[in-house]
């Protein structure tokens, strides 16, 4: 009988997106691959995971040593961020000593994206590969300088690696600065868009931060009862005069679940209005949604993410002055002058939605298998 191969998957703690590409990988590594064991690495998210995969997957309880700080309203804290992640070196230290007889007891390591497993899969002479859209170095580096030895060590760790796996709209700075590096197709499930509703009906959407609560409660006045547009609202906090206007109201629709139900209707609706993160981004892209987003400040990823596509004519982009009073004068301008353009390049740039195939299929080539 065959030894099983077995497989860590270390999943990084910030967000939802790192958790979303490697639940992906690991669905695929679990239809191409035979007689595997995995183990899943991870702390904030390991509840949905174990929902998501039951016993077909091993868990371990554990903190990724990495993690992005908010203020209450959801945007970045780059004082606390950059406070944080100054004791990196210090944590992954005392983290690989203390782990090390598990660590051995595996064969490969996949990553979204924890830096120091691609030094410890090194040393122990193992494969170690990596899927990532943004680098933590290059994340570092862009809030403060002053986390300069950080980024330095990170980038030295991720060159380590077997081969790191990018999607699409990874900046090319990175693609750039790193040898090691594969690019795929996006990182999403098989399923097909669908359009459930007719025209002008629009998913405005927060994410798991929190990030756009105030701001659409500060709209959902000046949208109520409107006869253009109806609305399916999906937010992390709605404070109790908002939830009023919303449930009386015959144009609003109020999505109160979890978020993988929120995103759900990203394939149903004819616009999306939401925060430029990739995971929404990948979703307007494949499901060739028009989408209005919004420009987050102090975050560098989500800057990076807009500038990309924007550059494309793939989205439109909005900030703070834009909701309010200000946000149906900027819907009615979207609608007459930019979505149809967008629409357009929506549908002729064809993008494919199977990175964790091209993924699992090259890692097999490393296994011989």
């Amino acid at each position: 009988m065959k030894k099983k191969i077995k497989i860590a998957i270390f999943i990084s703690d910030v967000g939802f997106g790192h958790m979303v590409r490697e639940r992906e990988i690991i669905f695929e590594l679990i239809r191409q691959i035979k007689n595997l064991e995995i183990t899943i690495f991870n702390k904030n998210n390991i509840h949905l995971l174990k929902n998501i995969f039951k016993d077909k997957v091993k868990y371990y309880k554990k903190f990724n040593n990495i993690e992005v700080i908010n203020n209450q309203n959801g945007t970045l804290d780059k004082k606390k961020t950059i406070f944080f992640n100054k004791s990196w070196q210090t944590r992954i230290q005392k983290d690989l000593k203390k782990h090390n007889n598990l660590l051995n007891k595996f064969d490969i390591f996949i990553s979204d994206l924890v830096p120091e497993i691609f030094l410890f899969a090194r040393n122990a002479n193992k494969l170690s590969f990596g899927i990532c859209h943004y680098t933590w170095d290059w994340f570092f580096l862009k809030i403060s300088k002053t986390l300069k030895k950080q980024s330095s060590l990170i980038k030295n760790y991720n060159s380590l690696a077997t081969k790191i796996y990018v999607p699409p709209f990874t900046p090319a700075s990175i693609i750039k600065e790193n040898k090691n590096l594969k690019e795929v197709n996006f990182i999403l499930g098989k399923e097909k868009t669908q359009k459930l509703y007719q025209n002008n009906n629009i998913l405005l959407i927060d994410n798991g931060t929190g990030v756009l609560s105030k701001l659409i409660c500060k709209t959902v006045p000046f949208i109520i009862n409107n006869k253009d547009f109806f609305f399916f609202i999906g937010v992390t906090f709605l404070d109790k005069k908002t939830k009023y206007l919303v449930e009386n109201s015959n144009n609003l629709v109020l999505i109160n679940k979890n978020l993988k139900t929120m995103y759900s209707y990203i394939k149903k609706v004819d616009c999306v209005v939401a925060r430029g993160g990739y995971n929404t981004i990948t979703e307007c892209l494949l499901f060739q949604k028009p989408s209005m987003l919004f420009q987050e400040k102090n975050n560098p990823e989500i800057s990076e993410n807009i500038k990309q596509i924007l550059k494309n004519n793939l989205t439109y982009r909005i900030n703070d002055k834009n909701w309010g009073s200000k946000f149906l004068p900027t819907l009615n301008y979207f609608y007459k002058k930019k979505k149809y353009a967008i629409y357009k390049n929506l549908k002729n740039n064809k993008f494919q939605s199977n990175g964790a195939y091209q993924i699992v299929s090259d890692i097999k080539k490393y296994l011989s298998i």
